[in-house]
């Protein structure tokens, strides 16, 4: 795949001066003023060097590091540095900070100065493409020519698409480690085809809070809203539908229960991102990986039959074990997901894959050392350092958990190369189709190879069907209540979604009736004697958190259970708690905010509770009782 990118080179860049004259009086008559330009290049710090040096630039072969060479000729700062001071190196400064070289040199001829030798050796590609900004930014202010490095489209078969909406942060090797797991693309080739034949396409984004945005500097550069950008403006179409379903602070659980109700059924591109919110290190058989399994199985499901995408987000400061707080390359979850979306047959691109030796290394903009939000603690203690102001660029997290725009960026990029890989196949497929009909062709319709959904991964692990799924709307379901009000969990939020709406209660005593129909459509009706499960949706966090006792007031039974909203992990979670319910029409279920045991033993009244969810689903009858009451939820809590 040839992925739209910066132009390299091994000798980039020429310098023509068009107004020496100019130059040479400015140096003669103001050798210690400062020149007030929007770039410039400074020996001793707030003095201007108005003579403009010779540049080389090289770079390696395969674009890890290169060179750039300065050579100042009888500069100004000979005739003042015995008054300013010494040269204690190169700064090289414009709107976005400074670059900064010691590697400075005098060079003399007959005992006396001559000329100044610096060079500048950048480690990366983002340093290339920094001092390339420099240098343009630079060559105008001076009135100069510049050799500007071309961007350059993509072939897709159907003519040159235009380069993505930004200058890559991905070397082509980094993009091509990124995309771990590509599969067969039986169906990501299929909504490719649907793009390069000028077809709008239907495509959604799910996951938690780094889906819904966290951590960007605005709704425009997360990545979904860059990913989105860069369909829309790479396969321009009105007709496109491309929507964010994140919803922060959530895990595959809920989704995995109510995917029928949040996606389209004829949506042609998914992508799911839960890497993060999903337990490290967990079996196989455990609710949450059959929840997470029952998600992939319903998206595969929808009629529209969509590609789908799992996307790994990684948090180097949660990734600690072994030995290590921070940056455990293999931390569990991931490697568990990537597991389901190769049985699946999934796309299953990986921001550590991509970018896990650059963070180690240190190599901006993927540095880890420092994030842009002060205040930050690691779950291992380690209070991390913020950003100093105008190198924030240069870090890869906003926070201890969220990417920052960099970090959106690169998952944006990661997604744009799972749709251009694929659009590469079906051209090629196209052209060889061509040459095979001795015409000059086209893009053909594509359609995916027929191919059954395997059974199920995990033993077991049985389709969910789902009769209520209520969580937007869930504010109607409530009949009774002391003590409990629908409130926002943060208001000052703008998007309802982000505002966290439930019904919250705070003292001991508090309680929520709530009302459903438990009733499978196959049932003989009220009073059957099989069993629903219930997954009621609540916040466990950190800090305020209560326990509540869970259980069957009216009209159906079931096993009194009780919900834990209390959490050492200092980040909040949406979780699922998962009880089984006698069948009727109009259920009657009661949460009873209790008294909880203080770290003495002693108890102390009351804690928060905020629920948000409520979904009613029923197991096949012919599923063992045992894993039917395991498979679905996120958390099943029995005491």
């Amino acid at each position: 795949m040839q992925h739209a990118a910066v132009a390299r080179s091994s000798a980039a860049a020429a310098f023509t001066a068009r107004r020496p004259q100019q130059l040479r009086a400015v140096r003669a008559a103001a050798p210690r003023q400062v020149i007030a330009m929007a770039s410039n290049m400074q020996f001793i710090k707030g003095i201007d060097e108005p003579t403009i040096p010779e540049v080389k630039l090289t770079r390696s072969r395969d674009g890890a590091s290169g060179t750039a060479t300065f050579v100042f000729q009888n500069p100004a700062i000979f005739e003042a540095s015995s008054e300013l001071g010494d040269i204690t190196g190169l700064y090289m400064n414009d709107d976005e900070g400074t670059i900064t070289t010691v590697d400075v040199q005098a060079k003399f001829v007959n005992g006396k100065p001559d000329k100044i030798e610096v060079k500048y050796v950048m480690r990366s590609s983002f340093e290339w493409d920094r001092f390339m900004r420099f240098m343009e930014r630079y060559a105008e202010d001076m009135g100069l020519g510049f050799q500007k490095r071309p961007r350059v489209g993509v072939s897709a078969g159907a003519g040159i698409l235009p380069p993505p909406p930004w200058v890559p942060l991905l070397r082509p090797e980094e993009l091509q480690r990124g995309l771990a797991f590509s599969g067969s693309g039986r169906l990501i080739e299929r909504a490719a085809a649907k793009l390069l034949g000028g077809q709008p396409i239907k495509a959604y984004t799910i996951g938690g809070s780094v889906t819904r945005g966290a951590g960007a500097s605005s709704d425009a550069t997360s990545y979904p809203s860059r990913f989105f950008e860069f369909l829309n403006s790479t396969f321009p179409h009105r007709g496109h539908v491309l929507q964010n379903k994140g919803i922060g602070a959530t895990t595959s659980g809920i989704y995995s229960v109510c995917a029928e109700a949040i996606i389209p059924p004829d949506a042609d591109l998914l992508v799911a991102e839960f890497t993060f919110n999903e337990p490290a290190d967990i079996p196989f058989t455990s609710p949450q990986r059959r929840a997470f399994e029952q998600l992939l199985r319903k998206l595969a499901r929808l009629p529209g039959q969509p590609a789908v995408v799992v996307l790994h987000h990684y948090a180097w400061w949660f990734s600690g074990g072994d030995g290590v707080q921070g940056g455990l390359f293999y931390r569990p979850a991931e490697m568990q997901l990537t597991t389901m979306a190769q049985y699946y047959d999934m796309p299953s691109p990986s921001v550590r894959a991509a970018v896990w030796p650059l963070m180690r290394a240190g190599v901006a903009p993927f540095k880890v050392s420092r994030v842009i939000k002060p205040g930050q603690v690691t779950p291992n203690g380690v209070k991390l350092p913020v950003a100093e102001p105008g190198t924030e660029r240069q870090y890869y997290f906003y926070d201890r958990v969220h990417p920052s725009d960099t970090g959106h960026q690169v998952m944006a990029e990661l997604l744009a190369g799972v749709v251009l890989q694929a659009a590469a196949r079906v051209q090629a497929a196209a052209a060889a189709a061509a040459a095979a009909a001795g015409d000059g062709g086209g893009l053909a319709a594509v359609k995916p190879r027929a191919a059954e959904l395997p059974p199920p991964m995990i033993p077991g692990n049985a389709d969910v069907p789902t009769t209520l799924c209520a969580m937007q709307d869930f504010k109607p379901l409530a009949k009774r209540m002391r003590g409990f009000e629908y409130r926002a969990e943060r208001p000052d939020r703008q998007d309802p979604v982000d505002q966290k709406w439930g019904y919250v209660g705070e003292e001991e005593g508090a309680w929520l009736e709530m009302e459903m129909n438990t009733l499978d459509g196959s049932s003989s009706g009220a009073g059957a004697q099989t069993k629903a499960t219930v997954f009621l949706g609540y916040l466990r966090s950190y800090q305020g958190m209560g326990v509540a006792r869970v259980e069957c007031k009216r009209d159906c039974t079931c096993l009194p259970t009780r919900i834990d909203g209390r959490w050492k992990q200092r980040v909040s979670l949406t979780q699922m708690h998962e009880f089984q319910v006698s069948q009727h029409p109009r259920c009657r279920v009661r949460i009873t905010i209790e008294r909880r045991p203080s770290a003495g033993g002693r108890k102390h009244g009351g804690g928060k509770m905020h629920l948000s969810a409520l979904m009613v689903s029923h197991f096949p009858l012919a599923l063992d009782g045992r894993i039917a009451g395991m498979a679905g939820g996120m958390v099943s809590e029995r005491h």
